[in-house]
């Protein structure tokens, strides 16, 4: 093979590596990318009861930030509450429940690819934590 023919195989080589490794960043970061918005819910129907327990958190994009809404359910489904100027930074969530809902307070959580978890302190003081798996509303 000729000096010409070797030094472009190498070039040839070299392009391969480089663009593996440039693939491989990229899809490293697109793995590590959380979506942001959805359904994350763990109501269930107790048969036995006859009662609706667990929570349900929606969240979507606006214009305006992501906004959402929340239900909870101790027997039988409370009502929707809105929720507006929900923060996201680095898959931390934070957001306020108004008074209209018996859970009033803050809740702070991580989304993950496969749910949200995270904590309600309620106005009075007391903890409520949460573990919502992602996916379809209960009531879809």
């Amino acid at each position: 093979m000729s000096l010409e023919g070797r030094q472009f195989m190498q070039f040839i080589v070299l392009a391969l590596i480089i663009f593996a490794q440039l693939f491989q960043a990229v899809s490293s970061n697109a793995k590590d990318e959380v979506k942001k918005t959805g359904t994350f819910t763990n109501l269930y129907y107790h048969a036995e009861a006859g009662d609706l327990l667990g929570y349900e958190i929606r969240i979507v994009y606006t214009r305006d930030g992501y906004e959402g809404t929340f239900q909870s359910a101790e027997g039988g489904p409370d009502n929707l509450v809105l929720l507006r100027n929900i923060s996201i930074d680095d898959n931390i969530i934070r957001f306020s429940i108004p008074s209209v809902s018996s859970f009033q307070g803050v809740f702070v959580g991580k989304l993950s690819t496969t749910g949200l978890t995270g904590t309600i302190t309620l106005r009075n003081g007391n903890r409520v934590d949460l573990k919502l798996k992602r996916g379809k509303s209960y009531w879809d």
